[in-house]
């Protein structure tokens, strides 16, 4: 290694044109002592202090499982009281929303029965002023029948048969026997009219006597729907309290009426045999 002067001029040309600072500058400064640095140092406990401030906006373990729980009610609750919506919901809940998707479906519906018309006329309530039910309806109407308010009742049953045929019954029951006994259990006959399944209509009757048991249980009349009136009981029918014949002892009547124009005797004959 040179050390002659001429080996270190670059060096000592260097060290020249360096910017270094006065003395007076270094003294001038405030340097921190070694005491100083030890007391700004942040301990363990400084740091855990300055992460719970730091973290005094987030929740606690105990808060974020209390939401958690929370949001768990919550989808509880929508799976059991809340159904999404259908598919067709865009095509028939406009414009009012769920009334009109409703509204839509049971007009389509062909099991539906709507309110009538009429139906806040009979409300009920033993005077009155609570919404209407199908029994305060329904008693309504047949009271209005009752009091004779009404002046028209209509009866249908339009059932038809695996042949195709209408076998709808329908009728009207006239009741003298008590509510817990049975049509006709009383001795004082109860009677019903109805249309029947063969497209007629009948007047039937029926009594019990306490002792004899059944005294008539049938058909008293009946209109077949070609227009026909047959009268099941021999000799039921009469006029003005007379019997009238029916078409074999008439035709004996004019037979003998052929025989014997004449003899009174022969007369009575005639009408003995009629009668019978």
């Amino acid at each position: 290694m040179e050390t002659t002067v001429g080996s270190q001029g670059g060096l000592i040309q260097g060290l020249y044109d360096a910017d270094f600072a006065p003395k007076s500058w270094v003294n001038d400064k405030d340097y921190a002592t070694e005491s100083y640095v030890n007391g700004a140092v942040v301990s363990g406990s400084a740091i855990s202090v300055l992460i719970d401030v730091a973290l005094q906006g987030t929740a606690t373990t105990a808060q974020i499982t209390q939401a958690n729980q929370a949001t768990s009610d919550v989808l509880d609750n929508l799976t059991a009281n809340y159904v999404p919506r259908p598919a067709d919901w865009n095509n028939s809940s406009s414009p009012d929303g769920l009334s009109s998707y409703v509204e839509e479906k049971v007009l389509a519906g062909p099991g539906i029965v709507r309110h009538p018309d009429d139906w806040n006329t009979y409300p009920s309530g033993n005077f009155g002023g609570l919404p209407p039910t199908l029994r305060s309806y329904t008693d309504g109407k047949l009271n209005e029948v009752q009091e004779g308010i009404q002046s028209y009742m209509k009866l249908r049953d339009y059932t038809v048969s695996a042949s195709g045929n209408r076998t709808g019954e329908t009728r009207i029951e006239f009741l003298r026997t008590a509510p817990n006994e049975q049509y006709g259990e009383n001795e004082c006959t109860d009677w019903k009219i109805g249309a029947n399944s063969g497209c007629g209509f009948d007047i039937h009757r029926k009594g019990t006597h306490p002792t004899l048991g059944v005294i008539y249980n049938g058909t008293v009349l009946e209109f077949d729907q070609d227009g026909d009136v047959n009268c099941v009981k021999a000799g039921g029918l009469k006029i003005n309290g007379n019997e009238v014949p029916t078409k074999t002892p008439l035709s004996q009547r004019l037979v003998l009426n052929n025989l014997f124009p004449i003899y009174p005797q022969h007369r009575q004959i005639m009408d003995s045999v009629s009668r019978q």
